[in-house]
């Protein structure tokens, strides 16, 4: 029979984990933020010390590639790892696999971010999870597949192949934030591009008043078409492997489709041939000894295009793209010698809003 002394021990533990319990579940409800209309407790045995919330600052848009004002939606993949920071986990660790959030959808509704269900953070301050974002998210048509078929824990890979058609390229872009607590409050979230964005300008350097050269369509031939993206601890956040043997061409042209594209007459000073439409977003990598450009053009005489179309053609083999950055081919040529091409690429910052170094997500 238990003692008298006991009994009153016991009742006051009770009464104080009660207490306890109940100032979490009222600091959770004034950090809600705009997931707290469906809230629910998440994953056992995680404790209800908090919401996990996402929300996107405003910026600029700009059409084609994602920033802080035009993301729509983004999926999220987590792993509470107790006390164990991530780098540190094995197969036979809690975490491995993505245990606390798996392909988690958060989309914006009327210039709000929610998700369903709501998890909450560890009750203890020591214990962690680790999140790691893509956008767009897959969809199971759009390329990309997450995560990848080979996938078995540790940091996600996601596998991702561009279209080949240049309108429905994706600016495939991800974010981690690693070992995060309750303690800080808002996941931070820094997306980059993970592609590379190939650009063109063109030139004639003999152009004259009435002749010189058009063109209306360039090709990238026998470049690398599907990939695995690895999250890592890399200053970049992930590493691209290309599939070896898959490779595609990529076009760029005035007549099928691309109606933005300009039909362009060179003239002797460089010119940007890359509209938002004619900009291709492919995957970051060392360009194999077959890789290619060609271009179609024409010359324009008296301001009336002659009939005869000139194919011209140059390696780009042995090249690397890397990601996040943008890789613009200046294309030279010299209309007393047609079949020549001179290349000269460049390799700038990807300038698109903040995205070149990254937006947040709180």
């Amino acid at each position: 029979m238990m003692k008298k002394k006991e009994r009153i021990k016991n009742r006051k533990k009770r009464m104080k984990t009660t207490m306890r319990t109940t100032v979490a579940l009222f600091a959770a409800a004034m950090l809600a933020f705009s997931c707290t209309d469906d809230a629910t407790t998440g994953n056992e045995p995680l404790s209800p010390a908090g919401p996990v919330s996402f929300i996107v600052e405003n910026d600029t848009r700009s059409a084609g590639e994602l920033n802080t004002g035009n993301i729509a939606s983004f999926s999220v993949y987590a792993h509470y790892t107790g006390t164990k920071a991530f780098a540190t986990i094995t197969g036979s660790d809690e975490g491995w696999t993505p245990n606390f959030m798996s392909g988690q959808a958060v989309t914006k509704t009327g210039g709000v971010w929610k998700y369903s269900p709501v998890k909450y953070w560890p009750a203890e301050p020591d214990e962690k999870v680790s999140f790691f974002a893509l956008s767009p998210a897959p969809t199971g048509s759009n390329g990309v597949t997450a995560p990848a078929g080979d996938y078995t824990g540790g940091y996600p890979r996601i596998d991702f192949v561009p279209d080949v058609n240049p309108e429905k390229q994706l600016d495939f872009c991800v974010a981690s934030s690693v070992d995060c607590t309750a303690t800080q409050g808002a996941v931070p979230f820094a997306f980059r591009h993970t592609l590379t964005k190939i650009t063109f300008s063109v030139k004639d350097i003999s152009a004259k008043a009435d002749l010189s050269l058009g063109i209306d369509r360039i090709i990238l031939r026998n470049i690398g078409a599907s990939g695995t993206l690895t999250f890592d601890a890399t200053s970049a956040g992930f590493t691209w492997n290309i599939t070896p043997g898959t490779v595609a061409d990529y076009t760029l042209e005035q007549y099928s489709g691309h109606g933005s594209l300009p039909n362009l007459t060179m003239t002797n000073t460089m010119t940007n041939w890359s509209t938002p439409a004619g900009t291709l977003l492919l995957l970051p990598q060392t360009l194999g000894e077959n890789a290619t450009i060609e271009t179609s053009l024409w010359v324009i005489y008296n301001g009336k295009r002659l009939e005869t179309e000139i194919i011209t053609s140059a390696s780009i083999g042995g090249m690397t793209w890397p990601a996040n950055k943008e890789v613009n081919y200046g294309l030279k040529y010299d209309i007393g010698s047609l079949t020549e091409m001179t290349i000269d690429p460049k390799i700038t910052d990807w300038t698109n809003a903040k995205t070149n170094t990254g937006f947040t997500i709180y």
